[in-house]
């Protein structure tokens, strides 16, 4: 208790303006003690009791604020940093109470550190590793009384995100929406949707609003299972499949604002590929499993939707005074089927599909698509928080400085004030000189100095630093006393000489190096990546960027040269070492004349007045900077130009399944990908600069042993630094030889190898680059018309004729196909073996190059098609020729087709193969009926009374001749 004592023996001799704070400082706490427990009696009374609306709206706005609070207490115990707020996306899911949003968040299996943080509430907080989702209650939005403009509970709800998420509140809307309310087309289920989309749409728009933020919406249809054959085409898929997203994305800029053909555009792709899905799913299940075949009525039940849908999307998103931006992001559908039971005592099992992969890889990656809507309002939300804090900083430091001033402020103004009267009164003596008409200089006696200078030392020894002392108590005085006062003393120059080379030296040895070092993390490992500080170094250098290393050693240099200087200014004499120490350190320009000024009180001094420069205490932390920077100066060398970058680029580019028919865009940009990425990976190889690596044993080159060198004559490095690095440089050399020869790249083998003492790219990648190259020589040569033409073509050949009409082929753009095709197969199919060959790069470039040229011929056989009406007349001569130039034109086209038909087989572009082979035969077809109909017009069997009596009046004749 001696402590407690103490401590009140220190408060009752404090001044009074001390207790007088305390007394403050301890009121204030006993009120905010009491206004704690007022605001829980408040809390509780205002429990709902009845159907008062106003206390059941004070009820909800503590349950919500309560989740706040809960939610980011739980993201700060798992995020670490100051802006664990921000550390995580944030995401808002809305819907009616029958949609199952909450059951979608329970069922997702997504990879969750927290778990719901508030359960029961108005709003459920579920933080995923990667996300968090924030599923409100339905009767938050819907629970306001109807045709009222404002929603009281769904403002404070935003106001919340205001207050606690200032700098960026949310990160996308997610919408879910049960299917039956969709698909129910009776009159008052459409009213309903209306007034529910109605609602959203103002909500989203107060949302937006209030926050300055415009959100990506996306729109999840919940509870597909009420759709006819949604289960059964579900439980057809493997079980991969329905672990991803099944929908319809939206192919248009995140700014762009809905359109009404956006629902038509989203249904009329996505009911194509359902019906082809399903169709390939039954051919290959059992035809005996009835149960199946109900999955064909899936596509039309997706129709289905399409009027409710466009009414519903088209209010929720339409541009108006509640909503100033609507920008939807995709339609998707998820459902929950139930897994067949192993017997009827087993419990039924429900799984939900399609939900893990569209909250994973689409919803939650998308959260950078969110962008301020009003910056004004953004940046007022956080300026108002900065003032706040700024002020409650400002205050804090305020109380704890006159606690601390207050301290020492009676002590030292007692000192303070006996040492300036007693140089006041040398500087009256002085006065009264000047007045006799004397020079002040002639009389400053030596006792006159010596009892100023003894002033001095005891305005020294306060505790208030000298900064601290007002001018005004120097301004009576004659300006050679003040310059004396402040530079000649030597005890408090070399202290404060000692004091500054001391830190500067700390903050030499602790600062961190100018080069930055990051990762690179791929597979189970990491690869430091440092780049240049100066932006002008030569890339192609093979030298290392010995800048690194030289601007560290040149400031030890410096400043051991320093340390030299200022121990020899009072023994030596020196002046030219004070005037450099001098500029080191304040960076001031002593002139000539000043310094001889001051030279009998600078150097009358003892020499033991000088107190040297502890360096031992610097050493270790000099050391350890040292082998720092050594690290980023060989990391530097091996990592600028971005070689581990190109390997992992490569393995990117290589490592992907190619399940699909044909392939898009990205595939022929994945290909170019390919071709430049190994393009720098040999011109690095080729520089030189990894030669030291291809060496089995560690050799240091001529730089780095100079270098070393160095290091060994500095006073603070020495020679235990120089095994340290050299140590280093064994073990990065030891590392990176082997992170390079061994890149785990299993499917394409070894990407670089030593030969001839350098390292080089591998020869089948080597020879593989050259193909590259010249298959984009090839290409560049392909007519200039139809690559013009590609970009608008769809790969989709039609399968016939429209009704009343032919094909007319182009048989130049065919040849040309053709040509182009055969081109690109001697650039990749020279060598059988490799062209077949198995777990190579080789064996992907050829799939990837195949699949491309089927998509090549696909969209030039697209453009050779030309459709032309088929004449229909009593003409027979007209009927005649036109059938003579169609046939014509068939059969010049006929012979490319059939080439680029067998190109297009070997190339195992199934649907591309079928629909091209399958419009050629329906054209032949065609033919075939036309002519048909032409003989059976032209009546051949009376002509001439010629064969009419085999006739039996009712056949055609064409068939008749053909059986």
């Amino acid at each position: 208790m001696s402590w407690l004592i103490s401590a009140a023996a220190s408060v009752g001799n404090s001044p009074l303006w001390v207790k007088i704070l305390l007394l403050v400082l301890f009121l204030l706490v006993i009120i905010f003690i009491f206004v704690q427990i007022w605001r829980y009696g408040v809390r509780r009374a205002k429990l709902p009791k009845g159907k008062d609306p106003k206390t059941e709206l004070n009820y909800v706005a503590q349950n919500m604020k309560s989740s706040f609070i809960a939610a980011h207490r739980a993201m700060k115990d798992f995020f670490p940093g100051l802006n664990y707020k921000y550390s995580t996306p944030v995401f808002l899911l809305i819907g009616p109470e029958d949609s199952e949003k909450t059951e979608l968040m329970n069922e997702a299996g997504l990879s969750s550190q927290l778990g719901h943080t508030v359960t029961g509430n108005p709003c459920t907080w579920s933080i995923f590793d990667r996300a968090t989702v924030v599923d409100v209650r339905g009767e938050i939005i819907f629970g306001g009384t109807r045709g009222s403009k404002t929603n009281k509970q769904w403002s404070l709800f935003v106001n919340l995100f205001q207050r606690f998420r200032p700098q960026r509140p949310l990160d996308g809307i997610i919408i879910a929406l049960p299917a039956k309310s969709i698909l129910d087309q009776a009159f008052n289920a459409k009213e309903a949707l209306t007034e529910t989309a109605e609602t959203i749409h103002r909500s989203i728009g107060e949302l937006q609003s209030k926050l300055g933020m415009a959100l990506p919406i996306y729109l999840i249809i919940t509870k597909s299972e009420d759709m006819a054959g949604f289960s059964e085409a579900v439980s057809m898929l493997p079980d991969e499949y329905s672990s991803e997203a099944f929908g319809w994305a939206s192919p248009y800029p995140s700014g762009a604002a809905y359109s009404k053909d956006w629902c038509e555009e989203a249904l009329r792709e996505l009911v194509p590929r359902v019906q082809t899905a399903i169709n390939e799913s039954l051919t290959l299940s059992n035809p005996n499993d009835n149960d199946r075949n109900d999955a064909i009525l899936f596509p039309s039940s997706i129709e289905r939707l399409k009027d409710s849908l466009e009414i519903f999307l088209g209010t929720v998103l339409r541009v108006s005074n509640f909503n100033k931006s609507a920008s939807l992001r995709g339609i998707f559908f998820t459902g929950a089927i139930t897994e067949s039971q192993l017997s009827p005592e087993t419990p039924v099992n429900r799984k939900r599909s399609f939900v893990h992969g569209l909250l994973e890889r689409k919803i939650f990656p998308e959260f950078a698509l969110a962008i301020p809507l009003n910056l004004k309002l953004l940046s007022t939300n956080k300026r108002v928080r900065f003032a706040q804090f700024a002020f409650a900083i400002t205050i804090l430091l305020g109380i704890v400085g006159l606690m601390n001033a207050s301290i020492y402020l009676d002590d030292s103004s007692r000192k303070l004030t006996a040492s300036v009267t007693a140089i006041s009164a040398s500087a009256e003596q002085l006065r009264l000189a000047h007045q006799d008409g004397l020079s002040t200089l002639d009389l400053v006696s030596v006792g006159e100095a010596v009892s100023v200078m003894n002033r001095l030392e005891a305005i020294g020894e306060t505790d208030l630093q000298l900064i601290t002392v007002p001018t005004t108590w120097f301004d009576n005085l004659p300006s050679q006393i003040v310059e004396v006062m402040n530079l000649a003393y030597d005890k408090f120059l070399y202290e404060e000489m000692n004091l500054w080379l001391t830190a500067r030296g700390t903050e030499i040895a602790n600062s961190a190096p100018d080069s930055k070092r990051e990762f690179l993390y791929y597979h189970d490992t990491k690869a430091p990546i440092v780049k240049s500080k100066d932006i002008a170094i030569n890339d192609d250098s093979p030298s290392p960027d010995f800048s690194i290393v030289d601007g560290y050693l040149e400031q030890l240099s410096t400043f051991e040269r320093m340390v030299t200087n200022y121990e020899r200014i009072q023994p030596d004499k020196d002046t030219i070492a004070l005037r450099t120490v001098a500029k080191y350190l304040y960076d001031i320009d002593l002139t000539a004349e000043f310094v001889e000024s001051v030279a009998p009180t600078l150097f009358g001094g003892r020499t033991n007045n000088v107190p040297p420069v502890n360096l031992e205490n610097l050493k270790s932390a000099a050391r350890s900077k040292m082998e720092l920077v050594w690290e980023n100066l060989i990391y530097n060398w091996v990592s600028r130009d971005g070689l581990v970058d190109q390997l992992v680029d490569l393995s990117s580019a290589v490592n992907i399944q190619y399940d699909k028919e044909s392939i898009s865009k990205t595939d022929y940009q994945r290909l170019k990908k390919i071709r430049i990425t190994l393009g720098k990976l040999k011109k690095n190889l080729n520089s030189g600069r990894y030669d030291w690596i291809a060496n089995k044993k560690p050799i240091l080159t001529k730089g780095l042993d100079e270098r070393l060198k160095t290091i060994e004559a500095q006073g603070l490095l020495g020679p235990q630094s120089k095994e340290q690095l050299i140590a280093r440089f064994n073990e990065i050399h030891r590392v990176t030889r082997s992170r390079l020869l061994q890149f785990p790249m299993p499917d394409i083998g070894s990407v670089i190898i030593v030969e001839d003492g350098k390292l080089k790219l591998a020869n089948h990648l080597d020879s593989l680059h050259v193909k590259l190259v010249a298959a984009e020589l090839q290409d560049g040569r392909n007519n200039a018309k139809i690559e013009e033409k590609l970009s608008q073509i769809d790969i989709m050949i039609p399968t016939k004729a429209p009704n009343g009409q032919h094909v007319v082929w182009d048989v130049q753009v065919l040849n040309a196909a053709l040509n182009d095709a055969k081109n690109y197969e001697e650039i990749f199919y020279q060598d059988p073996q490799i062209s077949r060959s198995r777990n190579s790069m080789d064996e992907t470039i050829s799939r990837l190059t195949g699949y491309g040229l089927s998509t090549r011929i696909a969209s030039q056989i697209n453009i050779a098609i030309k459709f032309k009406r088929t004449p229909y007349s009593s003409d027979l001569k007209g009927m005649e020729d036109a059938l003579s130039e169609r046939v014509a034109n068939f059969s010049m086209a006929i012979k490319p087709l059939q080439s680029l038909f067998e190109i297009l087989g070997q190339n195992a572009s199934k649907s591309i193969y079928i629909n091209s082979t399958e419009l050629a035969i329906s054209e032949a077809l065609g033919i075939i009926k036309s002519t048909d109909r032409l003989l059976l017009a032209s009546n051949p069997y009376s002509a001439r009374n010629k064969n009419f009596s085999k006739w039996d009046g009712a056949t055609p004749p064409l068939r008749q001749l053909i059986g």
